[in-house]
């Protein structure tokens, strides 16, 4: 497909001095959204997209911000590589989302001339758009809560401090004078409550309170919405729950804890559509237990990982080695190797996370 056509503009500054002056950097003050103005004067059409397997932050993100930027009379399209998850249906009950192959995502593509890319700022986790996106004229605007970044982008929204992207969208769409109607609110509350484990991970303060209060005052139903995130598990899920957790090992004295499902166990569960990442979080209730991961064996053969540890110990730094990246205390890896080797690479890394892992 051919690369959108970027409206001429007079006298512009050098490409590489436009993001250099438009980066927010960790530790900075909060995200300059008001850099975003002159691009949505000029851009009519806008594209947005999230990172391959969308969890509720991007997709509640991509949503509300689609909705704001209707509102501002944009055309626009979320395109992501792939669909959305069964629980989190509810948020896109006329189906609006695409998937690149469809023909509106074509024709959207090819005539986009903003592409915002949401809750993730790496090209290798845009599944079938990150060769789209090289190409692409159109603007490309990142706003992520993520360390890890690509250096393609033209605008860049980071705030590392966030728990989660929800929360940069919902400040963009203030400083820009927006309003939320119910639905968007429901999608930021979405984005909030899954990206902070349901208010319990580190980055959980004040101000998350703060704003799940006020997107409950703007239309927010909690229990409908508990209801739809957590209390909706497939069979196969329990059944592969109860797998992984039957055969729970550990290391170093009972501070490593982890478990992997093999393709056959998936399979005969009837889980292979499954998301099965929030089993590595029982795993760290383990008393004693301060890192906890999950393989799971992928077709390829490919072994995905999922890393969660408790305080300081930075598990992204771990998963950046190997190629992955999320944040301190969650972060996940996607490997190209048989199941074993995968397990045996990622606990020589553990190991080298200090002498009491070794």
């Amino acid at each position: 497909m051919s690369p959108a056509r970027r409206p001429r503009r007079a006298r512009s500054a050098p490409r590489a001095a436009r993001r250099k002056r438009s980066v927010s950097r960790a530790g900075s003050a909060a995200p300059r959204f008001r850099a975003l103005v002159p691009l949505l004067r000029r851009g009519r059409q806008a594209v947005l997209s999230t990172h391959i397997n969308p969890d509720g932050d991007g997709l509640g993100s991509e949503l509300a911000l689609a909705a704001f930027l209707r509102q501002r009379g944009l055309r626009v399209a979320v395109i992501n590589s792939d669909p959305v998850p069964r629980l989190y249906a509810f948020l896109d009950p006329r189906g609006d989302i695409l998937t690149p192959e469809a023909p509106a995502a074509r024709r959207a593509l090819e005539t986009c001339e903003l592409f915002f890319a949401i809750d993730n700022g790496t090209l290798s986790r845009m599944g079938a758009l990150q060769e789209w996106i090289r190409a692409t004229r159109a603007r490309r605007i990142c706003i992520d809560h993520h360390a890890s970044q690509d250096d393609v982008w033209d605008l860049r929204l980071i705030d590392e401090s966030a728990c989660s992207t929800g929360t940069l969208v919902h400040r963009l769409i203030r400083t820009l004078g927006g309003r939320l109607s119910p639905e968007q609110a429901t999608a930021l509350y979405v984005a909030l409550i899954t990206d902070t484990g349901y208010f319990r991970f580190a980055r959980t303060d004040a101000s998350t309170y703060h704003l799940a209060a006020e997107l409950l005052e703007a239309g927010v139903d909690p229990v409908q919405v508990y209801h739809q995130v957590y209390e909706r598990n497939s069979l196969a899920y329990i059944r592969l729950l109860g797998v992984a957790l039957g055969s729970v090992r550990t290391e170093a004295q009972g501070r490593v804890g982890w478990v992997s499902l093999t393709r056959q166990q998936i399979l005969e569960a009837g889980g292979e559509q499954e998301d099965t990442s929030e089993i590595v979080n029982s795993v760290l209730t383990v008393e004693g237990v301060r890192v906890a991961l999950l393989f799971k064996e992928l077709p390829g053969p490919r072994t995905k990982v999922s890393l969660r540890s408790k305080g300081e110990l930075d598990v992204n730094a771990l998963a950046r080695r190997l190629g992955g990246g999320g944040h301190r205390n969650a972060a996940g890896i996607l490997l190209s190797a048989p199941l074993q080797n995968g397990i045996e690479r990622v606990l020589a890394e553990v190991r080298r996370l200090g002498p009491e892992f070794s």
